[in-house]
């Protein structure tokens, strides 16, 4: 901390040194959907280590009320208390030692929904499983990735939150493809995917007394992928 500090001076030259760390980090606060909130730390506060953190929300009559605190340096959810009083919510956490890339906060209406869309390199497309107009928070959404270009398959992807915030994800292999999951969040979301010439290109050999099949018909495969064929001898 800042202050006056002081030492007994030997008979040698002497080098003085200091390192700082960063002691209070961002709160990112996201409000929707509730009649009020009252709480000292707003959107764009900053909080240090170990703080307590409390916010009291008064829903409307009948209205539920979801609560999340995020770490965003490992994106684990925090351990939080939520309960009733007086009729009013009570939502609490303790903030970590060091969160460095700061808390996202989200108190929301489950029932309110937002929109996945896409923005892509022009090198291929996005294709989501099912309708993403309006999203729950909480839902599963799926994609996979396909480009008309020769040999152009999917190279990088990201999901950023209205807010700015990142979205981890599953990537798995169906069908000879990638399969992309997340975890929808209580705001608007954007899949931003990159395209590259990385895909290779499958050949027949055909042998003799039979025959060579690939499952699916693929001619062409990208790393890492797995790739079925079938082996039929004549008759």
């Amino acid at each position: 901390s800042s202050g006056i500090y002081s030492f007994t001076m030997p008979a040698s030259d002497v080098t003085i040194r200091a390192s700082f760390i960063q002691s209070e980090f961002p709160l990112y606060v996201t409000i929707e959907g509730v009649e009020s909130v009252s709480t000292l730390y707003l959107d764009g506060s900053y909080v240090p280590g170990y703080q307590i953190v409390t916010y009291v929300i008064t829903p409307s009559d009948g209205q539920q009320c979801e609560c999340i605190a995020l770490d965003l340096s490992t994106d684990t959810e925090l351990d939080a208390t939520t309960k009733m009083e007086n009729g009013k919510v009570l939502f609490s956490f303790s903030v970590p030692e060091r969160p460095a890339d700061g808390i996202a906060v989200w108190i929301y209406d489950p029932e309110t929904t937002h929109a996945v869309s896409a923005q892509t390199d022009g090198n291929g497309a996005v294709n989501f499983d099912g309708d993403v107009t309006a999203v729950v928070a909480g839902a599963t959404v799926s994609f996979t990735t396909s480009s008309s270009l020769e040999r152009y398959g999917v190279d990088a992807v990201t999901i950023n939150t209205a807010g700015g915030h990142t979205v981890s994800y599953s990537k798995t292999i169906s069908n000879g493809k990638y399969l992309f999951s997340f975890t929808m969040p209580p705001e608007q979301v954007t899949v931003n995917a990159t395209f590259a010439q990385n895909l290779y290109g499958i050949t027949i050999s055909e042998p003799s007394n039979g025959s060579i099949a690939v499952v699916n018909g693929r001619t062409e495969a990208a790393e890492g992928t797995t790739v079925q064929f079938t082996v039929t001898p004549d008759d």
